[in-house]
This record gives C-alpha cells, structure tokens and sequence, in this order.
C-alpha cells in the first residue's frame, strides 16, 4: 500500500487478509519512498514489468499543483522523478492533482483521471476526468477545453481528425501539409506535441517519422521542415493550443506569428489564413 503526504511517500506490505501490515524481507514494516518533489496523493501502476509511480507536486489550488511519475523496476523504488505528466491549463481550473490512471483491458490506452479547483465553482475537488487519452474537461467549468498535451501517460504523440470531415487527418505528404483519409503510411499523420520552439507555453508539431522536421507555415502554406535555430523558423512553426473555433471542446491551433490567424484546411490543404465562421469546422480538430 502506498501513501504520504507532507512531502512523505511510504510503502508497506499488507497481509493475506488485506487489513493488517507485514513485513519485508529485512525486516522493516515501513519503508520511505519519496521522490523529488513529492507533496502528496501517491498512485502505482504496472504496465510491461514496470512500476509507475505517480504523485502531487506544489501547493493545492496554486498554479504549481501538478503531476508527475517516477519508473523502477521494483515496487519499492528507489523512484526518481522522470518527468511531469499533467499541468494546469489556466482555461480550465486551478492546479491539477490527485490523479488515478484506468487501463482499457486488452489494450495499451490509458486513461488519467485528476482533480482540479474549478474556477466556475470556487470549489476545491471538482473532477476533470478524461474523455479520451487526448482530451480532459472540467464537469462545472465555464465551457470544457482540449488538454491533449500530457493528458496522456503512454506519450506525447497523437493524431488530429478534422471536426468536419471524419476519418481525415492532419498529414504530410511530399512535405506538404494536408488533411486526407486512409493515410498511408500512418505515421505520416502521427505528430509529436513538444514545447513551442518559439514559445515553451505554446507547441510545435513535430513529424514522428521525420524527427527533426516540424509542421510550420511558408507564405501562407504548410508544409515539415527540418529544424534550424533561425528565430523566423522557429516562430513559424509555433502554434497557440486554443479551444475549437466551432466546438470548444476540441482544440484549434492559432499561428503564434500573427495572432488572429488559424491553422486551417482547404482544398485537402492546409494554410494559415483568417477563419470566417462558416470555415470554423475547417479550423478545428479532435486530438486523438
């Protein structure tokens, strides 16, 4: 059984009949697992041989309040922090903890469900639980907001159907951005959200079977480039993660040089143009 707070996390070895403690094999009863930067609400899950563990960071109801994970071989650690898996998005409510994860059985999805301070409410402990691996809402919150980023323990990668057309996805072909169906090769619509190059509050899409290239605009056009540190290049391939134009529970991407201006497609192309409300469909996509 695993707990902690006050910046603690102890491991213990229940018994056969689930209500009374044991002890390890030294000996111990209790053994202190805690990692960097543990506040509380400590959660284990297995997956491939692997122990996850997973707790709060910072102070509950601030900004800082976040989850992150550790990884070990044993389930008793040592757990060293890896990294952080969900933040606040300041759309939806204050901090982010206390999680718990759901595995889809048979399948390698996995769900995180977490706890938020609504800013509709005002109340502490109101519930975003994730519809989907990429996309989390707040129940109470003034209207829900895509969080694909980190919303997802398995990865960082995800595929965007376009709100309008099913089955089409964001793709490249030739190194031309394009919304198509039945892509072939899959990983051609497979992109890896990362940190914005020009802005680490914003993304950048990154081509997972091209890594280095990334989904920026030129001229107007979409296409991948490879990477290089010009300041131009990385604000052209900066977007701003913003809800859906026509369903705000879905996610838009604003062009991070020239505010107002929309990823969008048209033709099977994508551009980087002005949206009237009839083409907010064309502007909007489902993370998956």
């Amino acid at each position: 059984m695993y707990y902690g707070g006050w910046g603690h996390a102890n491991v213990v070895e229940l018994n056969p009949d689930m209500t009374s403690l044991g002890t390890f094999p030294d000996g111990s009863t209790y053994k202190e697992i805690t990692p960097e930067n543990y506040t509380e609400g400590s959660f284990m899950f297995k997956r491939d041989g692997t122990y996850y563990m997973m707790w709060s960071e910072g102070g509950w109801t601030g900004p800082d309040y976040s989850v992150s994970y550790a990884m070990s071989d044993s389930p008793t650690g040592p757990f060293r922090k890896i990294d952080r898996v969900l933040a606040q998005d300041p759309a939806v409510a204050r901090g982010s903890g206390h999680n718990s994860i759901l595995n889809v059985p048979g399948t390698d999805i996995w769900y995180i469900r977490t706890t938020d301070a609504s800013f509709a409410s005002g109340a502490n402990g109101v519930h975003a639980g994730t519809r989907k691996p990429s996309q989390a809402g707040a129940p109470g919150a003034a209207e829900p907001v895509a969080r694909f980023d980190n919303a997802s323990v398995r990865s960082n990668v995800f595929t965007f159907e376009s709100a309008d057309a099913p089955n089409r996805f964001i793709r490249h072909a030739w190194s031309r951005g394009r919304v198509d169906a039945d892509v072939t090769p899959y990983a051609d619509m497979r992109w890896k959200v990362v940190p914005g190059l020009a802005d680490p509050a914003a993304v950048s899409l990154e081509s997972v079977n091209f890594p280095g290239t990334f989904l920026r605009q030129r001229d107007g056009e979409v296409w991948i480039d490879q990477r290089t540190d010009d300041a131009g290049f990385r604000a052209d391939a900066t977007w701003r993660r913003v809800p859906g134009l026509s369903d705000r529970s879905l996610v838009s991407f604003e062009f991070f040089g020239s505010p107002g201006l929309h990823l969008r497609h048209r033709d099977a192309l994508l551009y980087v143009e002005e949206v009237t409300a009839a083409d907010r469909p064309e502007a909007t996509f489902r993370a998956w």
